[in-house]
Formats: structure tokens, sequence, C-alpha cells
């Protein structure tokens, strides 16, 4: 399996391979591919295209077209699928609010609604899988990847 750390994005794996990512609570297991079918798999802290600045906060688009582009010229990506962190499967609150805006977004910027939601998620197959822990993932996954670089993809 090729992993994604914290905020890393994975190493390409093969089409009939396996990528994965943990540790998901408010951020977001992005995957693409290119046009061999290869893919990679990203952990995308959420709080990085928010604007806490604004009452109420407020998602940028900027800042998550920025990552997918990224990620684009990274991976070679073409295509995306998206998966949510445990955090937003049952929000509370003004985070209800931010989950529907969330969805909407990743919509919007990945042409792909996000149906699945776990603290790991795993992809084979172009099939999205969660898991409620990261049982799955290899030793040392937390630290695999390449770090994405957010100071850089901020929008304005």
């Amino acid at each position: 399996m090729e992993a994604a750390g914290y905020d890393r994005l994975s190493n390409l794996a093969s089409a009939n391979g396996e990528v994965g990512t943990g540790g998901l609570a408010n951020c977001i297991a992005v995957v693409g591919f290119d046009t061999s079918n290869r893919m990679a798999i990203a952990h995308y802290n959420t709080i990085n295209c928010m604007d806490t600045s604004s009452n109420p906060p407020r998602w940028n688009e900027a800042s998550l077209t920025n990552f997918r582009e990224w990620f684009k010229k990274q991976r070679q990506a073409t295509k995306f699928m998206v998966g949510l962190g445990k955090g937003w499967m049952d929000p509370e609150g003004d985070m209800v609010r931010l989950r529907i805006e969330l969805i909407q977004l990743i919509i919007k910027v990945f042409g792909y609604e996000p149906t699945v939601a776990g603290y790991c998620i795993t992809c084979r197959d172009r099939t999205l899988t969660a898991h409620a822990n990261d049982s799955v993932m290899p030793q040392g996954w937390g630290q695999m990847g390449l770090v994405i670089p957010y100071d850089q993809l901020k929008g304005r």
C-alpha cells in the first residue's frame, strides 16, 4: 500500500494497487488518478481552506483549488475521488452548515460528491473504503509521502 501521512501526498500506486491514509478528523482523503489509472492519495487538512477570520467561518475555494492544481502537477492526476474524515460524519451546531458547504465545495473543485467518511480511508479498484481505525495502514504511515506546502497554496 502507498500511504499518505498527516498533511502529505502519497507516491503513485499501480492501477491494481492500494492507497490509504488515516487519522482523518476534520481532514479529507483525496485520491487522484492519472491517465494510466495509477493513483495517489492525499491527507488534506480542511482548516487550510477555511477562512476563520470571517464570522461565521467560510470555505476558501481558491485554497482548495490551488491544492488540486498542486496535486495534479505532482502526480499528473486527471480525475479525483474524495472521502470525508470522521469529524464530518455527524456534526452538530454550526458544523452542520460547514459540512454541507464543504461537500458543495468538494463537488465544485473535484467534480466528485463524497459518500464515504471515516477515521481511515483506503482506495482499491476505484472504490473508497472507510475504516474505524488505522490498523489497515502500514507501519510508519504517518510520516510517508510528500509534505503538502499549505503556505504556498493559500487562496486570496
